[in-house]
């Protein structure tokens, strides 16, 4: 009898000990709740999930893979008791070797992630993204893509640990009780630095709206414009479109006025326009001359820069600087011409003033365009704006617009403004009232989620940005769109192989009854 009563006090000294009662108390009501059709094998995928093993990361191990250019990208494997996973990047630091991949190869990272990234990694918890990124980032002799690579890759983990899909992990770490699908733009349009022609701006993206609802009905209306657009530009007797270094097309000779007016053809000759917007980066600190470039300061603000236009030409003997209120009023009057709804970067970041300008006198143009487009004897709708021309505020009064959700225009700043000190200076001078997250751009994960947080709390709209056709990631990104509920997704050209994994990503989410942004309870 005393040996049953000390048997029954070790297992329930057992049972405590290792909290069995509660991890399958757990897991069975976790397979009440789903109900799926194979009961055992999620009871058992959940009482993996519980133990301590499981949850910490086995193997990390690099390679080198190719992208989408035929040049070496990075891939990190991380491997816990749910299996492996990977995420990969192309970018540096590269191994310098000419005799390999032209001095592109990676090889020195694949050995930094063996060995010094495995070292902090073995035997971490990937649920605790943000533990991780700081260790990450400690590490001063783990290259810039390792560090890059192992945070994309502990999330994809993380998620796979605690049984959900990456979206809902990122929404989780950003505090959003559920996802939202973001508006998809597309880079139609390849210019500036990576194109090699006289158009100075990065990229034009078309953005299918209205009543697009539905990401197929995007996808065709994207799809219509960009199987048209070559016949378009021969028939106005355009120099013949090529394929653009990020998916969609580009012109060596082509102005902005020209090409936009052989996108609003073809909208015209496939039965979108009115249902199409669009989205110019201009990223115009790359039209700074190296001289003039410098880190904005409250003293930059009355100061303005002047923008070398013919940086891109193919025409190196060509010169041609361009003052900032002349860029001011070229965009005003793209505004009045063409549904352009948002400028990416418009002017450097010594420019805030000039950025503040475009946001008010922007948003004075689109609210009149609107107003004209309404039934002249409708007067309710053009009272519920509060709308009158004659009583718009001049471009010097003090307008609230940056993160005023009654602004028709976006004017798009980028990572600059990652310090909370530049983000706090440019939402002050009300230069911007959205930031975009090109993750390429950042160490971790973690770090864009304190940005896309701090931009938030100022009332500013958020962009992710996968535009490059050698990603390889576009299904994350994908996922931290809808994760972060960003209004919207920069994607390349409908000729990458990033835009489609991010589109197809995005329509599996919207079969899971995930809602486009702007629709449910906000």
């Amino acid at each position: 009898m005393a040996d049953d009563q000390e048997e029954r006090r070790e297992i329930e000294a057992y049972l405590q000990q290792h909290h069995l009662q509660t991890f399958i108390g757990d897991a069975v009501n976790e397979v009440v709740k789903e109900r799926p059709k194979d009961p055992l094998s999620k009871l058992g995928d959940a009482l993996r999930a519980c133990s301590d093993a499981s949850r910490q990361i086995q193997k990390v191990h690099g390679r080198q893979i190719l992208n989408g250019e035929a040049l070496p990208a990075l891939e990190v494997e991380i491997r816990t008791g749910q299996g492996p996973v990977f995420a990969a990047v192309s970018s540096g630091p590269y191994d310098d070797n000419e005799e390999v991949f032209e001095g592109r190869g990676l090889l020195q990272a694949v050995e930094h992630t063996d060995q010094i990234l495995a070292e902090i990694l073995l035997g971490k918890d990937p649920t605790q993204q943000t533990k991780i990124d700081k260790s990450l980032t400690q590490e001063s002799t783990l290259p810039a893509n390792v560090v890059s690579a192992a945070s994309i890759a502990c999330c994809k983990a993380g998620a796979k640990q605690n049984l959900v899909a990456v979206f809902d992990h990122i929404g989780t770490m950003c505090d959003n009780s559920d996802g939202r699908i973001p508006v998809t733009a597309f880079s139609t349009i390849n210019g500036g630095q990576s194109a090699a022609s006289s158009l100075w701006v990065q990229d034009i993206f078309i953005v299918p709206t209205g009543d697009l609802v539905s990401l197929s009905d995007r996808l065709a209306a994207a799809s219509a414009v960009h199987r048209t657009l070559e016949d378009t530009a021969r028939n106005a007797g355009q120099e013949v479109l090529q394929r653009g270094p990020r998916g969609g097309f580009c012109n060596g000779a082509g102005t902005f006025e020209h090409l936009m007016d052989c996108l609003m053809t073809s909208l015209d000759t496939v039965g979108h326009l009115g249902r199409v917007e669009f989205v110019v980066d201009v990223h115009a600190s790359r039209l700074v001359p190296s001289s003039e470039e410098s880190e904005v300061t409250e003293k930059d603000e009355e100061r303005t820069t002047e923008y070398d236009l013919t940086t891109f030409s193919s025409d190196t003997t060509a010169l041609e600087l361009t003052s900032a209120q002349t860029l001011l009023d070229t965009y005003l009057e793209w505004l009045e011409k063409y549904p352009i709804t948002a400028f990416v970067e418009p002017f450097a970041d010594t420019d805030v003033a000039m950025s503040k300008e475009l946001l008010i006198r922007g948003n004075q143009v689109l609210q009149a365009k609107a107003g004209a487009s309404r039934d002249p004897g409708d007067s309710t709708a053009a009272a519920s704006t509060g709308e009158t021309q004659a009583e718009n505020p001049g471009p010097t009064e003090n307008v609230e617009i940056g993160g005023d959700d009654s602004c028709l225009l976006r004017v798009i700043a980028d990572e600059s403004v990652s310090k909370p000190s530049q983000l706090l200076f440019v939402n002050e001078q009300r230069g911007a009232n959205a930031v975009v997250i090109n993750t390429s751009k950042f160490s971790t994960l973690s770090e864009i989620i304190t940005l896309t947080t701090r931009a938030r709390d100022l009332g500013w709209a958020i962009m992710v940005a996968a535009v490059d056709e050698h990603e390889l990631e576009g299904d994350f990104f994908a996922e931290l769109g809808v994760g972060m509920r960003a209004e919207q997704i920069l994607l390349g050209g409908l000729r990458s192989a990033s835009t489609i994994a991010a589109c197809t990503r995005l329509m599996r989410v919207e079969d899971e009854g995930v809602p486009h942004v702007g629709v449910g309870n906000e």
